[in-house]
């Protein structure tokens, strides 16, 4: 007797769903990579002190890494959902 396995099916609005938590977790990821990076920074370089425009000098590679993963799983979406601008 052979047993046929069961299909799993997911509908378009779990699989967006499902999608917009990964996403989420990989942004609050980011953000607390960022932060303990600079973190570090300033305890490395005590005479410092924090400013925002000093904390995206320093941390401009992840947030582009981070712009560069928002823009793949947009225009992914996008091109999937076949939506136009």
């Amino acid at each position: 007797m052979t047993r046929a396995e069961p299909t799993i099916s997911i509908s378009d609005e779990n699989l967006i769903m499902i999608v917009v938590v990964i996403v989420t977790v990989i942004i609050i990821v980011f953000i607390l990579v960022m932060i303990r990076d600079y973190r570090l920074y300033l305890g490395n370089h005590w005479k410092k002190k924090f400013s925002f425009t000093d904390f995206v000098k320093q941390e401009q590679f992840y947030i582009y890494i981070l712009l560069f993963f928002l823009l793949l799983v947009g225009s992914e979406l996008l091109l999937q959902n076949e939506y136009s601008f």
